[in-house]
């Protein structure tokens, strides 16, 4: 692979514009998760999908309202302490994800009606790592460095 061929990182406004589409899209796919789970009536399923909205919620108007404009303002070397709360967030994010999966049975749905929820549940899963991913291992290091 030649030099010309590798793409610079993204820049940190790009990077944060991007997290914000993630979080539209997780808004939607917890939306629609909520409403197939209502839907089908299974409640302990259903507690946990609130559960992870809930934490969601407060989890992105803090990153929307404080982290991510601190870093398009160019002072992400001073956001290690809010980047560290919400690596922790993530983790607890995380562990909500691995119950709803494990409520789930890994998204194997025992029912043809319960497939809909089953399988939008595993793309909620899916955007999250990705978009955890995003954040903790790209976004938060070069905020910092910034």
């Amino acid at each position: 692979m030649s030099i010309e061929s590798v793409e610079p990182p993204p820049d940190l406004a790009s990077l944060v514009d991007r997290v914000l589409e993630d979080h539209a899209a997780l808004r939607r796919h917890l939306g629609e998760a909520a409403r197939l789970a209502q839907a089908q009536g299974v409640g302990l399923l259903l507690d946990a999908i609130e559960e992870l909205a809930g934490e969601l919620h407060d989890h992105m108007l803090k990153e929307e309202r404080v982290l991510l404009p601190w870093i398009r303002a160019g002072r992400g070397a001073t956001a290690g302490a809010p980047i560290r709360a919400m690596a922790t967030e993530h983790e607890h994010t995380l562990a909500i994800v691995a119950r709803i999966r494990e409520l789930a049975a890994g998204y194997r749905a025992p029912t043809d009606a319960l497939a809909p929820l089953y399988l939008r549940l595993d793309g909620l899963d899916r955007l999250l790592h990705s978009h955890i991913a995003l954040e903790n291992d790209v976004l938060f290091p070069q905020a910092l460095r910034s």
